[in-house]
């Protein structure tokens, strides 16, 4: 199984025409930084078998974290094309020589490749949004599974939790919340 230190990530957007757009944002790792953070100041545990401690033992501390597994196993490595992408291409940091937050009076060489498809250069603009159209609506026709209510696309959650939070407020859990005061008073004190 191969690992990987840096959490790379991977965007990707579809417009539809009626449908907001399918919108898959993930990591490349079997888990994300997010919940590893969230994690450890929650003091929870992070599942089984996605990240392993100093020892090389699978662990379930989000603490002891120095290395993760990739997402999909040996498939997973595949994506680290993009480390190839945003850092050789870039001529940018890649893995293993990224300040991954570790020193934060260093500056960091990264970089990020965006693109971008010209659908015309394919098929109709139009054509494309009515078929994402149709593919959305046969996914969101499919039976859910057990223990859930409907089936998702990749982005329908947060456009919903979106929403949401917009509504009612984003919930800030006292620990992050602290850490956010501290980071504050922290760069007022070096940038002011």
């Amino acid at each position: 199984m191969g690992l990987e230190k840096l959490i790379l990530e991977l965007i990707l957007s579809l417009s539809a025409r009626k449908r907001p757009p399918v919108i898959l944002d993930m990591a490349t790792s079997a888990t994300s930084m997010v919940k590893l953070f969230f994690g450890a100041n929650k003091r929870e545990e992070i599942p089984q078998g996605v990240a392993i401690d100093e020892q090389g033992q699978v662990t379930t501390d989000p603490n002891k974290v120095v290395t993760l597994f990739s997402s999909g196993k040996l498939k997973g490595l595949g994506l680290a094309i993009i480390d190839i992408l945003c850092g050789i291409l870039m001529e940018s940091s890649f893995e293993p020589h990224i300040n991954f937050g570790d020193d934060l009076t260093k500056p960091e060489l990264l970089a990020h490749l965006v693109g971008a498809i010209n659908i015309s250069f394919f098929t109709s603009v139009d054509g494309f949004k009515r078929r994402m159209d149709q593919m959305i609506e046969e996914i969101k026709d499919l039976p859910p599974c057990n223990g859930t209510s409907e089936v998702f696309l990749p982005g329908e959650k947060e456009f919903k939790m979106k929403k949401e939070r917009i509504e009612k407020g984003i919930p800030i859990a006292k620990e992050i919340f602290s850490e956010l005061q501290s980071l504050e008073d922290w760069c007022i004190k070096h940038f002011e």
